[in-house]
């Protein structure tokens, strides 16, 4: 039974995810009209992510019911759903017959790089890693779920806490996982060691998949290539436990580790895209990255805006454009207005 609401649950993500994708991607026609549906996934989650930032910090400060966030998540996405179906039948309809053509077509070149994939994803759920941050991130979410409180009960002890924990509030990757186990009735604990690996490793490789497509456009050889000798790097990258190929393939269900696998490298394409668009429509998307990376880790915070604003500064100077400049700084509004609110409880200890 476990094993049929799992496979649910990331068949339910994935399909969320890519109605979400197309939504965003709607928005803005003039140059997201032709993305693939593997980057309507990935813009989706993204979004998701963001969403969930936007809704949660609020109601975390206001001591709100988890239960109330919950709902208003769920209901939020709800409603993008039934919209983005009812007004982007076309689009759904065009990438499903994209992806049916594509199954057919020979893609022999992937298949090396899609292997690895999967066997990775399998070893990682089927022989489940015991990592002592467990004790804090998943124990987070049952007593979140539990208790039908946020960051108001002491995850180690059970104890009331006399201040919001300065380090972790801003970033509640553990309530979305809560919220992911009440929609699902898996247990946390279960939903972060086996069904986080398989969407996080997925969408990890998802983001590699398009960078490979932006390095080397119309040569699907190369790509193929390029993304397997990614995946035998990643098989290959545990000589130190602060690698990202660690984070990736031995603990992807922290909020730290979908960071350093996931959100900072799709920011990075969408830095790519940003450039090659002249930052004329992509950077939009750049606020829903920073938004997803402050979700996942307090260092998503800064790193998001030290990436977003080095490549700010150099498009500047490489376009002669200060608007650029500008473009980019507002993009990092979100990092600036939650490390302002960190200094804030850190020295008022709130």
């Amino acid at each position: 039974m476990i094993v049929l609401k799992s496979v649910f649950l990331v068949v339910c993500i994935f399909f969320v995810s890519y109605i979400t994708g197309v939504f965003l991607v709607s928005v803005a026609p003039a140059y997201n009209s032709k993305k693939n549906l593997l980057y309507k996934v990935m813009l989706g989650f993204i979004g998701c992510m963001a969403a969930f930032q936007i809704i949660s910090i609020p109601l975390i400060f206001l001591q709100m019911d988890f239960r109330f966030l919950y709902y208003l998540f769920a209901g939020c996405l709800l409603l993008i759903v039934v919209y983005s179906v009812f007004r982007n039948k076309e689009a759904i309809l065009s990438d499903i017959k994209y992806l049916g053509a594509n199954l057919k077509a020979s893609n022999w070149y992937y298949i090396p790089a899609v292997i690895v994939i999967l066997l990775q994803i399998f070893v990682l759920t089927a022989y489940m890693h015991i990592d002592d941050d467990d004790a804090f991130y998943v124990a987070t979410a049952t007593t979140t779920l539990e208790t039908n409180t946020m960051y108001q009960y002491n995850s180690y002890t059970g104890e009331l806490l006399d201040a919001f924990p300065y380090r972790y509030v801003l970033s509640p990757f553990p309530v979305l996982l809560a919220a992911v186990s009440k929609f699902s009735h898996i247990h946390p604990t279960i939903v972060a060691h086996t069904v986080f690996p398989v969407v996080f490793i997925s969408l990890s490789y998802i983001v590699y998949y398009l960078f490979s497509k932006m390095l080397f456009k119309n040569k699907k050889l190369e790509q193929g290539i390029c993304l397997f000798l990614l995946t035998m790097l990643n098989m290959y990258g545990y000589y130190s436990v602060y690698t990202s190929s660690t984070f990736l393939l031995i603990r992807i269900w922290q909020g730290k580790a979908v960071l350093a696998a996931c959100i900072l490298p799709a920011i990075f394409l969408f830095c790519m895209e940003s450039w090659e668009a002249e930052f004329k429509f992509t950077w939009r998307l750049l606020i829903i990255g920073c938004l997803a990376a402050s979700l996942c880790s307090s260092m998503g915070i800064i790193l998001s805006v030290i990436m977003i604003g080095c490549v700010g500064i150099a498009g500047a100077i490489y376009y002669r454009n200060i608007g650029i400049l500008i473009r980019c700084g507002l993009c990092c509004i979100p990092g600036f207005v939650l490390s302002t609110i960190y200094l804030f409880i850190k020295l008022k200890g709130i």
